[in-house]
C-alpha cells in the first residue's frame, strides 16, 4: 500500500480519490442539466471541449 499511496496516509488517499469522484459526478451532473436546459452538444462543441481539455482549443476569431 504504502507504493501506491506514497508518504500519504491512507485516509489522506481515500479522502482525495473520493473527491475527485465526487467532483467528476457533480461535473456530469451540471452537463446534463445544461442539456436539458438548452439541448444537446453539436458534434463541433464537442469537438472543441475535446480540444480544450487537451490545450489545443481556439476561441473564436483566436489565430492559430
Amino acid at each position: 500500500m504504502r507504493a501506491i499511496t506514497g508518504k500519504r496516509e491512507f485516509s489522506a488517499y481515500v479522502a482525495e480519490a473520493v473527491e475527485h469522484r465526487l467532483r467528476g459526478e457533480l461535473i456530469a451532473r451540471g452537463l446534463e442539466e445544461y442539456q436539458e436546459e438548452h439541448g444537446r452538444f453539436t458534434d463541433e462543441e464537442r469537438a472543441w471541449a475535446d480540444d480544450a481539455l487537451s490545450g489545443e482549443a481556439r476561441l473564436p476569431g483566436e489565430a492559430a
